[in-house]
């Protein structure tokens, strides 16, 4: 990985968060002090619960129709603030996790990496931005405390249900080591929370066939991951949220600093059903009484710990790309490309697309390092202008020496070192404070690995447009458009948390470290 990049401005580092136990090679990591019973009364746990994917305004509706009476409680209390903040570029998880956890920006989900000549899963990656963070003393924010079911292990020695930690453990102990381990920790603490693992199965296999039936008759079974989504989605909503909330209620009892949690339930429903659906308000359901449970047993017990709900992004409803133009966007590029007659027609490889939704960054391999406008424009004549009037395109970001340059089929807008200039109509005016979002874009393009060409796709008939070809959706995030950029935060008053000031996860990893400092 390359090193932080100073555009961004880095957290003060007063301590570390945890004990390196010892040193990450190339498929190592630095993993966090295991997490040790030390209940302490006169400080304060924090417990974190996520719901991937809800939007302020999706959850809100579920309140009001009854979908999320627990945390309509809360909020009802007058004990927690309800908020929206903005989750930043991109809108997707991984990068926000690792800006949240251990402030490193990331550039997505997927990237390509120029130097491998492979497309890159920024959760294989966790080690590398691990020894990176641990340069200014960083641990992490869970490296003394716990965490489940979460892409990214946040610096916590102590998961379960973890991709990061299974993707480590097969490098290190194998595959059938990982998994036996994994099922056994899994099955008890389905066996701690007083579950019937049978009724358990039950409901999965219901599920599961009844998601199969469902994305087949919505034209939904395409892919190969479209094919194994329907296990995905009978798990997230019958199996991973009692084992990630048997195991926060377990760090409660352990007295554990701090725990976390991603319940994913909502966004893998909103992503193949719709993000206002029956069924996606149904996932809501499931996750809403989860919470109830851990909010109740601290208040019945008395416990000394804080509990902030979140979402990490919202979602949107869209239509493939390939749906409406009849062929991958991958493919259209090259066509654009081509179309402008340059010195050398590009070819399979010359050009790759790593999706994020509803945007996507592209990559030119004529260069090793990051390509600039005038750079593109010289290979490949033409090719921005063509993207920017493409009837999928809402904006194109490329860069310039100084700076970012952000086009629209209606103006332009250019921030560099001589500030922020508009030509025409402002073309992320309609997305809200457009001086804050220029600034984002310009430190954004600067993140090592971001795509040579950021494009955002606009909207087809009341849907944005979808420009992944690796799932067959009918909600997403990643871009700009509807509420896909429209999180939440529910906490205590007390707190001392400003939703209102959060821009970008670097905001959100200032914010949390300080709470946590306090307690």
């Amino acid at each position: 990985m390359n090193s932080i990049n100073p555009s961004f401005s880095q957290p003060e580092f007063n301590r570390p968060m945890g004990e390196v136990k010892g040193e990450a090679g190339e498929a190592g990591r630095l993993k966090g002090t295991p997490a040790e019973n030390h209940a302490c009364e006169e400080d304060r746990g924090l417990v974190l619960l996520q719901i991937d994917g809800l939007s302020f305004g999706t959850l809100k509706e579920a309140m009001d129709k009854g979908y999320a009476p627990n945390m309509k409680k809360m909020v009802d209390s007058g004990s927690y603030d309800f908020k929206q903040y903005f989750c930043g570029i991109p809108a997707e998880t991984i990068p926000i996790l690792s800006g949240f956890f251990y402030g490193i920006p990331l550039a997505a989900n997927d990237w390509y990496d120029k130097d491998r000549k492979t497309m890159v899963d920024s959760i294989k990656e966790e080690p590398a931005y691990q020894k990176q963070a641990a340069i200014q003393s960083e641990m992490g924010l869970l490296a003394d405390g716990t965490s489940y079911l979460s892409p990214i292990t946040g610096g916590s020695g102590d998961t379960a249900l973890n991709v990061s930690s299974l993707e480590q453990d097969k490098k290190e102990k194998g595959t059938f080591k990982t998994l036996a381990h994994e099922t056994w920790k899994d099955i008890k603490l389905i066996k701690h929370g007083g579950y019937s693992i049978a009724k358990m199965a039950y409901r999965c296999v219901r599920d599961f066939f009844k998601a199969r039936n469902d994305l087949k008759e919505g034209g939904q079974w395409n892919t190969w991951w479209d094919k194994h989504y329907p296990y995905l989605i009978s798990m997230a909503d019958n199996v991973f949220p009692t084992i990630a909330t048997e195991g926060v209620k377990q760090s409660i009892d352990r007295g554990l600093p701090i725990t976390y949690v991603d319940y994913t339930a909502y966004d893998e429903s909103g992503h193949y059903y719709g993000s206002k659906t029956e069924k996606a308000m149904e996932s809501i359901k499931v996750l809403d009484d989860k919470i109830g449970q851990v909010v109740d047993k601290i208040e019945q017990e008395k416990k000394p710990y804080d509990v902030v709900v979140f979402s990490d992004h919202g979602q949107t409803d869209c239509i493939p790309f390939s749906k409406i133009y009849g062929k991958p966007i991958q493919e259209m590029i090259t066509d654009i490309a081509n179309e402008g007659n340059p010195p050398v027609k590009a070819k399979k490889g010359d050009i790759e697309i790593a999706h994020t939704y509803s945007s996507a960054g592209v990559y030119f391999n004529f260069t090793q390092g990051t390509a600039n406008a005038d750079q593109i424009e010289k290979h490949y004549p033409g090719i921005v202008d063509r993207l920017v009037n493409h009837p999928a395109m809402d904006f194109v970001v490329t860069r310039k020496e100084d700076g970012v340059v952000i086009k629209s089929k209606e103006g332009t807008l250019t921030n560099d070192s001589n500030g922020i200039k508009v030509e025409g109509k402002d073309p992320l005016a309609k997305f809200g404070d457009s001086t804050m979002l220029a600034e984002l874009f310009k430190e954004y393009v600067n993140i090592p690995k971001s795509g040579d060409i950021l494009l955002f796709a606009g909207f087809h008939e009341g849907k944005v447009i979808d420009l992944n070809d690796k799932y067959t959706m009918k909600g997403l995030h990643g871009g700009f458009g509807g509420e896909q950029t429209e999180p939440f935060m529910l906490y205590g008053k007390d707190l001392g948390l400003e939703p209102e000031k959060m821009n970008k996860p670097l905001d959100i990893y200032h914010q949390f470290k300080r709470v946590k400092e306090e307690r």
